[in-house]
């Protein structure tokens, strides 16, 4: 098969592939994953963790653990230690978040993005990570609340 015929084929199939359309709840949706990000980037714990259902089994996955954070405790607990680990007189990390996608049902969603970042570490040194994210949402008492997170990193070269 001429592969310029082959091409064309393919974009034909492509283009009439519908995208998903947008769910009536992906404004509350983005706007909960906005004040997550404003939260950690402001290095707030209360604010951060006013993101997370109150609930014994929230969980979270993150790089560097061997297991998961299991619980509203232990996970304000984790990112207490998080932020005590960056700098303390930093005034913030930005953060971006990219490639978005989310689904919704009105009760569950999950979300899933790129998050580009940029830290201080106590010793001044500078990171600036790379992360895959998955959240996921319920919708309790009318907010969009994560009750559980799924952060990693991907491979480096």
């Amino acid at each position: 098969m001429n592969i310029r015929i082959f091409f064309q084929t393919l974009l034909l199939i492509l283009l009439s592939v519908p995208l998903p359309a947008e769910s009536k709840d992906d404004p509350e949706i983005r706007s909960a994953m906005k004040a997550f990000t404003t939260a950690i980037d402001a290095l707030d714990l209360d604010r951060t963790m006013a993101c997370y259902a109150n609930k014994p089994d929230i969980s979270v996955f993150s790089p560097g653990l061997t297991e998961p954070v299991v619980g509203w405790t232990a996970v304000r607990k984790d990112w207490s230690d998080f932020f005590a680990f960056l700098k303390s007189n930093h005034s913030g990390s930005k953060s971006e978040l990219s490639d978005i996608a989310i689904e919704s049902d009105g009760k569950l969603a999950f979300a899933y993005f790129t998050t580009t970042g940029e830290f201080v570490l106590k010793d001044g040194a500078r990171v600036k990570p790379l992360f895959r994210s998955t959240l996921i949402f319920e919708k309790i008492d009318g907010h969009w609340l994560i009750i559980h997170e799924h952060v990693s990193e991907p491979n480096k070269k």
